[in-house]
């Protein structure tokens, strides 16, 4: 079984929530939080980024991945919109803000 393929995803804008975990603590990961930054994105816990594009979860993974370490852990979710937070602004803000595209 093919643990990395990705479902079958139609192109258009979507909200995702992406996270990873970074194994090599003296890698240098700055290029990573630059590609994440490029997205239009809420970046309020740890490693845990929404991103609205009209990329594929696939596309995000693989553009996480030219960027980390082949031991690092990536998890790219397509979400809908329901959702609840605690502490989470301005997070929460940018997930109510209607220019989102659930």
């Amino acid at each position: 079984m093919d643990l990395y393929k990705a479902t079958t995803e139609v192109k258009r804008m979507a909200v995702f929530l992406a996270s990873y975990d970074l194994h090599k603590p003296d890698r240098n990961y700055q290029p990573l939080y630059d590609y994440l930054e490029t997205f239009n994105y809420a970046h309020c816990i740890g490693s845990v980024w929404l991103l609205d594009t009209n990329l594929t979860s696939a596309e995000i993974r693989d553009g996480m991945q030219k960027h980390m370490h082949e031991k690092d852990t990536t998890l790219v979710i397509r979400l809908q919109y329901e959702a609840a937070w605690h502490n989470y602004e301005p997070c929460g803000a940018w997930i109510l803000d209607d220019a989102r595209n659930w």
